[in-house]
């Protein structure tokens, strides 16, 4: 698993809230790793990994599963966005 996505998932479960990153500093790193080649070869090679060892079977129902980058491409292709953003009061500002 690249350190980056570790680091950021310790991060989100910090015991304190407010150490925890909000919203748009995530979509901004996952912006970041999506756009840096480096460590998008980082994903793509730990997710080679995980598909050759059969840790995750095609068929298996999981509560939550993993998503490779292609199904979240995908993904991202058929989802609709909203057109302003979530400011920290949790109120959505137009763009």
């Amino acid at each position: 698993m690249p350190q980056c996505y570790v680091d950021l998932m310790k991060r989100c479960w910090d015991n304190d809230p407010k150490q925890r990153p909000k919203a748009s500093e995530i979509y901004e790193v996952i912006e970041f790793w999506r756009n840096n080649y480096e460590i998008l070869s980082k994903f793509n090679k730990f997710e080679t990994i995980l598909e050759e060892s059969g840790a995750i079977h095609p068929q298996a129902v999981y509560a939550s599963r993993f998503i490779s980058l292609k199904e979240l491409d995908i993904l991202n292709s058929r989802a609709v966005y909203t057109t302003g953003i979530i400011n920290d009061d949790n109120k959505i500002i137009e763009n």
